[in-house]
């Protein structure tokens, strides 16, 4: 029986969510992200990239659609820790990361156009300590 770790968007409640579980039984479901205005249907978790660092600790890379900043969250001890890595400009696309020597390197792309439209996008990356 193999364990499976899942992050994905909720479009239904625009909610980050996250299943932990067996692939032949019932699993795990929770909420990692409700937004900020959960009763105004805020979109969080778009474009996510789940990793599990050294210590068993998921940790999920995202976008908040509404606010288009690039969030992440942490499980430690059972409780999700979430925390805004950039919020400026339209970014959080299209986002992978990986674990390099207790440092998450996140990668994503941020859309940015002049004030004659042009388009000034770029591809950023993002390094993140891994702690206990």
């Amino acid at each position: 029986m193999t364990e499976s770790e899942i992050a994905y968007l909720d479009s239904t409640h625009g909610s980050l969510l996250y299943y932990e579980g067996n692939t032949s039984t019932d699993g795990q479901i929770e909420v990692v992200d409700e937004g900020i205005m959960p009763a105004s249907k805020d979109l969080v978790g778009a474009d996510c990239s789940l990793i599990v660092d050294k210590t068993g600790n998921p940790r999920i890379a995202y976008q908040d659609m509404t606010l288009n900043n690039l969030k992440y969250a942490i499980r430690r001890d059972g409780q999700w820790e979430t925390l805004t890595l950039e919020d400026e400009g339209a970014i959080g696309y299209y986002i992978d990361q990986t674990v390099f020597n207790d440092l998450a390197f996140i990668a994503t792309y941020e859309l940015r156009f002049s004030e004659k439209f042009e388009s000034k996008n770029s591809i950023h990356i993002f390094l993140y300590p891994i702690t206990n």
